[in-house]
């Protein structure tokens, strides 16, 4: 019997049957798709699939796992070319455009019922939940196939442990850990479709009300590891209306170390979201509108040293700064790096070093914007500056989470 994973994501589904969405409660039609559809909200919402849901499902195989990505048909141009454009680059990553009439779960079951049909033989399959702005773990996959067997028929399988994450001004500010039987994040169900012969319950969205599952389905409920990162923001259906009192709540909790959370979720290590933690204040610079004071993800500031021509870091309780050393500010209006007291323009050159002078063959550096991260690199050469636990700052070939740098 073959064995399968259907990963079913809805991403801006726009449904005449609006009251499934927070958003689309108390509005009028047209208010609501407005609103769904807005530039604020589907910039956020791209964010997140593409820098958290999406990174957290392209290391999975293409052979056992496929990808349900349930859109709306009218979903704006730009956006949806950008789907398109993922479906383009993974094989096993579908787009599913719905129309707006009839129930968005029978729409999404009825597909699935063609993707089954399509293995022409009877198939042990297993239907996982996940929202578009929250990530699975790297080994989910790995723990979930061990439930895709006959002898796990019809159960529903929870992952309970996971984190949840606040996201504010474009980063994950804080992680706490979480335990909860039958969160939808991962929620999973078993199923054998025989051939010709669709199951009762086809996918997990038959059971309704995640909370509820174990009324429907026998429960398995596997709590070893963390499998799912929860994301909380301002937009977010769950939490739109009590955001500040999560915010508090989560500020108040024992916080998890963002290193922890991300070595079992590769979007904190390799995606373009990061965690920014609490960045230091720097009272004396960086607080003018157009040059920013450079922060690095171990809380240090960047400071230059003309007589060495090479930059080092450390945090600001040891800032102390002789003549020699200048800050490494970022000039937001000029969009390049400048020193502090000096003003002049950083550059890097061919000696490898870095210089105020740009006689010695400068190479011109980019700067990737991630919230209120840059990401600095060398034109033409995928080489981002790294700041190392030692103090040191060199340029690197990968940019891991903590090569990206915040703007005081």
């Amino acid at each position: 019997m073959k064995k399968h994973i259907f990963v079913m994501i809805r991403y801006s589904v726009l449904s005449e049957n609006n009251t499934a969405w927070v958003i689309g409660r108390d509005n009028e039609f047209d208010s609501y798709k407005k609103e769904l559809f807005s530039e604020e909200r589907m910039s956020l919402h791209e964010e997140l699939f593409f820098n958290v849901t999406l990174p957290s499902l392209e290391k999975m195989s293409p052979d056992r796992v496929t990808v349900l990505v349930f859109t709306s048909e009218e979903l704006p141009a730009p956006n949806m070319e950008k789907l398109i454009k993922v479906e383009e680059e993974h094989s096993n990553i579908e787009i599913v455009p719905l129309s707006r009439k009839g129930g968005v779960i029978a729409k999404m079951q009825q597909h699935l019922a063609l993707k089954l049909a399509a293995f022409n033989d009877d198939v042990c399959y297993a239907t996982v939940r996940l929202d578009d702005d929250d990530a699975l773990a790297d080994d989910f996959e790995e723990e979930l196939y061990k439930y895709v067997d006959p002898l796990f028929a019809d159960h529903a399988i929870s992952f309970s442990s996971g984190y949840e994450g606040i996201y504010e001004q474009g980063s994950f500010s804080i992680f706490t850990k979480r335990n909860s039987p039958k969160i939808a994040m991962g929620l999973s169900l078993i199923k054998i479709y025989k051939k010709d012969s669709l199951p009762k319950n086809i996918s997990v969205y038959s059971l309704g009300n995640h909370t509820k599952v174990d009324e429907k389905h026998p429960l398995i409920i596997n709590p070893q590891l963390p499998m799912y990162v929860r994301t909380v923001h301002p937009e977010s259906d769950v939490f739109a209306k009590r955001f500040d009192r999560k915010l508090k709540n989560s500020r108040a909790a024992l916080a998890s170390s963002p290193r922890d959370v991300a070595i079992r979720f590769r979007f904190l290590r390799e995606g373009g979201t990061v965690t920014i933690e609490s960045l230091p204040s720097i009272g004396m610079y960086g607080n003018g509108f157009f040059a920013s004071c450079l922060v690095t993800h171990h809380k240090s500031v960047l400071l230059y040293s003309h007589s060495s021509e090479q930059i080092h870091h450390c945090v600001p309780d040891n800032l102390v700064l002789n003549s020699d050393e200048e800050l490494i500010c970022f000039d937001k209006e000029r969009q390049l790096l400048t020193l502090s007291e000096s003003g002049r323009q950083l550059f890097f050159d061919n000696r490898d070093t870095f210089s105020t002078d740009d006689s010695y063959g400068c190479k011109p550096l980019s700067f990737e914007r991630n919230g209120r991260g840059l990401a600095i690199s060398v034109n033409g050469d995928s080489r981002y500056l790294s700041a190392e636990r030692t103090g040191k700052v060199t340029f690197k070939k990968n940019c891991k989470a903590w090569e990206v740098f915040y703007l005081n």
